[in-house]
């Protein structure tokens, strides 16, 4: 409601990603990529515990695949100092990394000291099959987080 009674994160978002990048198998390379491009240059909170990135257009447009499916790469935990962990996974969608989702929301604003990323075992999770192809009408028209939405800050491109 009002900006000034939102909690700042103290998680390190941007530290999680690069970490993620150095965790990744090798058959992600376009995933490690982007990531070392610098394609995620800000993100959002959303209210469950989605972390949506912010994206950078030029980078976007050497990797994007139109033809891409969306889906979710799980396995993945951060962990603490104190030994404490939360699982988390990545989201890709044609071919762009957009967010991570975490298991634990409160994990954003409790930890102020940085986690390793562990990958404890990689499973992918399709969020929408289709049996063909979609076309880019029907991308459109069905599927809503392919809908670009230009932020005001120039050069980027969120999805929602």
């Amino acid at each position: 409601m009002f900006s000034f009674l939102k909690k700042k994160p103290k998680l390190d978002i941007s530290n999680v990603i690069k970490e993620l990048a150095k965790t990744l198998p090798s058959k992600y390379d376009s995933i490690i990529k982007q990531i070392e491009k610098g394609i995620v240059i800000g993100f959002f909170i959303e209210e469950d515990a989605y972390v949506k990135f912010k994206l950078d257009s030029s980078v976007i447009s050497r990797f994007e695949d139109p033809m891409g499916r969306y889906y979710s790469i799980s396995g993945f935990q951060l962990e603490w100092n104190d030994g404490s962990r939360t699982c988390f996974a990545i989201r890709i969608g044609y071919g762009l990394v957009l967010g991570i989702e975490l298991s634990d929301r409160s994990v954003i604003f409790k930890h102020q000291n940085q986690p390793r990323v562990i990958l404890m075992s990689l499973r992918i999770t399709y969020l929408i099959r289709w049996k063909t192809p979609l076309s880019p009408h029907q991308k459109q028209r069905y599927l809503v987080l392919t809908t670009y939405m230009k932020s005001k800050s120039k050069g980027s491109i969120s999805f929602i």
